[in-house]
């Protein structure tokens, strides 16, 4: 596996198994994004928990039996002259407007998530 981070944005995803029954296997993730920053122009407000669960087969191999993507958005707001952050698992959220202080961020988180899906769509 091979995960990175440093481009601030998300970036697609490879998975490559030789054979279906094979332990052969390569998990690149090129980008996460930005788990939590002050970058608030599209699309750095947003990036994705990787879930990868890895079983050990009897000759002590290992082989990826499970992998998702979380989508997040970087929720930042100002409440009592002061700045809050909140990491929001997107797919929460999305059918919970009023939680947002204004519209507009509710529409940019829904932007953002648009946004991952088309990414890691890309082959």
């Amino acid at each position: 596996m091979v995960i990175g981070s440093h481009p601030h944005v998300i970036q697609p995803i490879s998975i490559r198994i030789e054979k279906p029954t094979a332990l052969q296997q390569e998990l690149t993730v090129y980008s996460l994004g930005n788990f939590i920053s002050n970058q608030r122009t599209f699309p750095r407000a947003g990036s994705m928990i990787v879930v990868v669960q890895l079983i050990k087969n009897t000759d002590g191999k290992l082989k990826i039996s499970k992998f998702e993507t979380l989508p997040i958005w970087v929720y930042k707001y100002a409440e009592n002259k002061k700045w809050h952050y909140e990491i929001l698992p997107i797919e929460q959220f999305k059918f919970n407007p009023v939680y947002f202080k204004k519209n507009t961020y509710y529409q940019d988180m829904m932007r953002y998530l648009m946004h991952y899906k088309r990414i890691l769509a890309k082959k």
